[in-house]
């Protein structure tokens, strides 16, 4: 399916959102009739979405949510873990942690680390802050 396309059945229809970045072709799905959304593993109640290369993109996966963040879905069922029932909310949360993540290891790489090994528990510590 691409973005847009809808499956009808006679009491609802899923709806293609095209939500790349944890996967070049990850999908989510909105039920419109309920303003929900089946998120599948591009947003999670209870993670961050893994994003690796070369199937994944770090780009992708923050265009992705800035593009949830403009629907107007109420909730969201994702493909693990519970529902996200303040999805604007919580997309925007992703959003600034991946920011600070992102901040954290270029700052890292600033300051001469060279190697994941030696940046990644410093930067992890820079993201996990509340």
């Amino acid at each position: 399916m691409r973005e847009g396309e809808a499956i009808e059945a006679a009491n609802f229809s899923l709806v293609c959102v095209e939500t790349p970045g944890h996967a070049k072709n990850h999908q989510a799905f909105a039920l419109p009739q309920e303003n929900a959304l089946f998120s599948g593993d591009h947003v999670m109640a209870w993670s961050t979405s893994v994003v690796v290369p070369p199937d994944g993109a770090m780009r992708h996966y923050m265009a992705s949510l800035a593009k949830l963040l403009a629907r107007q879905d109420k909730i969201y069922w994702p493909g693990h873990g519970g529902e996200v029932k303040e999805p604007q909310r919580y997309v925007r949360a992703l959003i600034q942690h991946r920011r600070v993540r992102e901040k954290s290891i270029l700052s890292r790489l600033n300051a001469g680390d060279t190697t994941a090994r030696r940046s990644l528990p410093i930067s992890t510590k820079a993201s996990t802050r509340r």
